[in-house]
């Protein structure tokens, strides 16, 4: 996997979890709940090819190498977190509020430093 091609699948499962949160959010939560999870597959599988990529490249400077794997060891972190989070949205008995805004405040964590992960790895 290459760099151009890291980013780009990235970003384009960037765009499909924000589409699979408007469908949390307009109830959808059966399918936002599948959709996430097949995301969340995707990601870790490109995030764990790219770990095994950055510590084979020399060309990258040390300290950005360490960013990138910091930032990677986060997200799989996240990832981690929400696959076993989301599927507490459709059992029973439905999620109490409290419960639903607290996977959005995770969710939102974890496309900041998603944003950010793309913006750094974009400059190389």
């Amino acid at each position: 996997m290459e760099y151009n091609e890291y980013l780009e699948e990235c970003r384009q499962l960037f765009k499909a979890f924000e589409k699979s949160q408007g469908k949390m959010l307009t109830f959808s939560i059966e399918a936002a709940v599948d959709e996430f999870k097949t995301e969340t597959e995707l990601l870790e599988s490109n995030f764990r090819k790219m770990q095994i990529m950055l510590k084979n490249k020399k060309e990258i400077e040390p300290k950005q190498k360490l960013l990138f794997e910091k930032q990677i060891l986060r997200l799989l972190k996240f990832l981690k977190e929400l696959s076993t989070l989301l599927p507490k949205l459709i059992k029973n008995p439905p999620p109490e509020a409290k419960d639903i805004i607290f996977i959005f405040e995770r969710q939102h964590l974890f496309k900041n430093i998603f944003k950010k992960h793309l913006a750094d790895f974009s400059k190389i």
